[in-house]
């Protein structure tokens, strides 16, 4: 959706527009492949974030922006919880 004043969008008010398929988005050095469900994106985010933190619970909620509770449900919902979790 783009909000502009008045009847005329001009292509400056677009900013930057890039035509044709991208094979991956970015997000945060994050590549998202195309055709991924938005539960493996999360999955795989979550994975990689843990990975970055050395295995930091409490750091990759910080980075991720949930509590170690959401986070610790999460993992166990994606199979991503260890025998020592």
């Amino acid at each position: 959706m783009i909000f502009a004043d008045g009847k005329v969008l001009l292509r400056a008010q677009l900013g930057r527009i890039e035509i044709g398929p991208t094979r991956h988005e970015s997000v945060n050095g994050f590549e998202v492949p195309k055709g991924l469900t938005l539960a493996d994106a999360e999955k795989e985010y979550i994975r990689r974030t843990l990975a970055q933190c050395g295995g930091s619970i409490q750091r990759a909620a910080e980075i991720l922006g949930i509590s170690r509770k959401n986070l610790w449900e999460k993992r166990k919902k994606y199979g991503l919880l260890h025998s020592s979790d």
